[in-house]
């Protein structure tokens, strides 16, 4: 069976973008994979960053169970997320390591610098994933198909390629959801909730379904090969 990444650059970030069609691929079979770059410990103001670090990782294991989903945080503290060689390398280890066949992540359109960050060090890890050149502890391993997840934050260019259904594994996602303070409650000023609510009931509109999630194709791989390719895997999907 395949097996999907979805990697952010904080928590919450992966659970948002792919989290749903994580759930419902692991009901298929797949292997699924939530990975966050960094825990984003400096998004709660008012706690100290360690002691609120220590409750991320409780609460991105909590949601990834609720998933049917490992839970993997690179190591990266808040702010931290590396550029150039050096983050794509640390993605490649990772994506040959778990052997993953579909990757999730943030589109460029952002304005959260480390979203751009991560977007940059996933593309590069993704081509050097599958290069005999490239030497880790793992040999190489060809990413299959590539993605861009729908985040209230990087919504700048984001076109939606293709859609997934997730009527059935809606409720069981926003209880994952729900395992993070950063979600339930008003610790800053975005409306998680109440964006993704709107944004997934607009998806099922638009594709004639009850709840529904946007993905985005890389334009540079938009090719009919790809998406009969990809569709082989998702046969639960709608495109325009």
């Amino acid at each position: 069976m395949p097996t999907l990444a979805v990697i952010g650059a904080h928590a919450l970030d992966a659970e948002l973008m792919g989290g749903s069609i994580a759930l419902k691929y692991s009901k298929k079979g797949w292997k699924t994979y939530i990975i966050h770059m960094t825990r984003g410990e400096r998004s709660k103001l008012t706690t100290n960053t360690e002691e609120y670090g220590k409750q991320l990782e409780n609460e991105m294991e909590l949601s990834a169970l609720k998933l049917n989903s490992k839970c993997i945080w690179m190591g990266y503290k808040a702010g931290m997320v590396p550029e150039g060689k050096e983050g794509a390398l640390d993605i490649c280890k990772i994506l040959r390591q778990i052997k993953a066949d579909v990757v999730i992540t943030h589109w460029k359109g952002s304005y959260h610098p480390r979203h751009i960050q991560t977007y940059e060090n996933v593309l590069e890890g993704v081509k050097l994933s599958g290069q005999e050149e490239v030497k880790t502890e793992s040999e190489p391993y060809k990413v299959r198909t590539l993605l861009f997840g729908e985040n209230m934050e990087d919504e700048e260019g984001f076109i939606s390629s293709i859609y997934v259904d997730i009527s059935e594994e809606y409720d069981q996602w926003f209880e994952a959801l729900n395992c993070y303070e950063l979600f339930k409650e008003k610790v800053n000023y975005y409306p998680y909730n109440d964006f993704y609510v709107s944004n997934s009931i607009l998806n099922g509109i638009t594709t004639n379904t009850n709840k529904a999630k946007a993905l985005m194709l890389p334009k540079i791989l938009a090719n009919n090969l790809l998406l009969n390719e990809f569709e082989l895997c998702y046969t639960n999907c709608y495109r325009y």
